[in-house]
């Protein structure tokens, strides 16, 4: 993590400029608000066009972005939250996000961290089978990502992952509440984090098939979030323990999680 930070004499301090992803090596990083790198520093965040997200751009140098060209499927550009930081605002019903990359270039078959900070609205879903939950993010062909369940009015998020047979973690969550959310799959386990907690793991094998396109704020028909994106980044190499417990500590102050 980068700190940068002039003063001369006579004048107040200046507040650093944190760049919480330097260092890290991350194979995807959005944000509607700040640069997460610094070798991004000043380059377009997103596309507003007429109110809406049209494009998110990736900051991580690989150009894995994600676009909408239908107008009436764009996130709204918002700034609700507990720290009125920009997002996009989903609205459950046909706003996604899509990006013209496969699954294997943002995470390896046998390893990944992924990190989603959130507000949800509302969840419009309620269904047994992981993957027809609402997508936080989820690859088009179904086989690994985060997802929102109602759960008869006992909310939960996923992490899921396919290896031949549907393997997923959980937590609870809530409504009108500002999260961080992490997706892990490491040695063989599979983890879902809420503000730093994660779940107990959940045995996995590799991801069974890495070719398809990757999508924020639906998981496919009828899964559709209803809330707000703040940011969202990705690692093929899992980061430490302690690095990651920083991203998360990071990516939660600046929403106010």
């Amino acid at each position: 993590m980068l700190l940068s930070t002039g003063q001369l004499f006579g004048q107040a301090s200046v507040s650093p400029i944190v760049y919480p992803l330097d260092g890290l090596s991350p194979t995807l990083a959005c944000s509607l608000s700040r640069d997460l790198l610094s070798t991004y520093a000043g380059g377009a965040r997103f596309t507003n066009s007429s109110g809406a997200v049209s494009l998110l751009n990736d900051q991580s140098g690989a150009s894995r972005n994600f676009a909408q060209g239908t107008s009436a499927n764009r996130p709204t550009v918002s700034t609700a939250g507990p720290n009125s930081r920009q997002c996009a605002d989903y609205d459950g019903v046909n706003d996604a996000l899509d990006g013209a990359f496969a699954l294997s270039t943002i995470i390896a078959n046998n390893a990944g961290f992924v990190i989603a900070s959130v507000l949800i609205d509302t969840f419009p879903t309620d269904s047994a089978t992981k993957y027809s939950n609402s997508g936080v993010f989820m690859d088009a062909a179904l086989y690994a990502g985060m997802t929102l369940r109602s759960n008869g009015g006992s909310p939960l998020v996923y992490a899921y992952n396919y290896d031949g047979t549907e393997d997923y973690a959980q937590a609870s969550v809530a409504a009108s509440t500002a999260y961080v959310l992490t997706w892990r799959h490491e040695g063989g386990n599979l983890y879902i984090g809420v503000n730093g907690v994660e779940s107990a793991a959940t045995a996995t094998g590799n991801t069974q098939v890495m070719t398809g396109q990757m999508r924020l704020g639906y998981a496919g028909s009828g899964a559709f979030m209803d809330g707000k994106l703040f940011e969202f980044a990705a690692f093929s190499t899992v980061p430490s323990s302690g690095d990651r417990a920083t991203i998360i500590n990071n990516f939660k102050s600046w929403i106010g999680a």
